[in-house]
């Protein structure tokens, strides 16, 4: 029986100390460049396994989701990456910080026709001589590509950003010990109930 009880109490706690870990990080995006500039953009980015979820970026009143695209970017070359996928594109917008190599060129751009109700938004990064450039790009469009090409008014803009996460809770091993005190009294008096 005290057994029994000890095992339910170990999985009560595993259950509520993996509640209580942290999940997806919520990022706002911050541009700067021009001549249009996007008006928001963030995303949410869970590294424990890496993905992207909720990656908008609203450019000339127009919304693009980038959440595929940023889980599966575009890679050319072979870029010293900490990881592939959703953690690649993560790289690239913290500016490549543990990626060894040289610097990138990174840059926004940006572009939207009213005419056609078109456009395209993404985030690029590049380094190399032409021959043989490694490329990062995290990228979507809209609408159908106009046949031929006349653009018309076109709205553009390219620039800079910068990632900024929201204040995340700290999981405090303390409140796991709570946690388990908590549910061995509570074995406990379900024990003498029991009894």
């Amino acid at each position: 029986m005290l057994r029994r009880t000890i095992a339910i109490a170990v999985m009560f706690v595993a259950v509520c100390v993996r509640i209580a870990e942290a999940g997806p990080i919520h990022y706002t995006i911050t541009f700067a460049g021009g001549p249009t500039l996007p008006t928001s953009g963030s995303f949410d980015y869970d590294p424990d396994s890496p993905h992207f979820t909720g990656f908008f970026v609203v450019f000339d009143e127009t919304t693009f989701d980038l959440t595929a695209s940023a889980n599966s970017p575009d890679i050319a070359g072979t870029p010293a990456l900490p990881g592939l996928g959703a953690r690649a594109t993560f790289e690239m917008l913290s500016g490549f910080p543990s990626t060894p190599g040289g610097e990138w060129d990174v840059y926004w751009s940006g572009g939207w026709t009213d005419i056609y109700s078109y456009g395209g938004f993404g985030f690029y990064a590049s380094r190399g001589p032409v021959d043989a450039k490694e490329r990062v790009g995290v990228a979507t469009s809209i609408g159908t590509k106009p046949d031929p090409v006349i653009w018309g008014p076109y709205d553009t803009g390219s620039g800079s950003w910068s990632i900024d996460a929201e204040a995340v809770p700290v999981h405090d091993p303390g409140s796991s010990l709570l946690l388990f005190g908590i549910g061995l009294t509570g074995m406990r008096a379900l024990r003498k109930r029991l009894r």
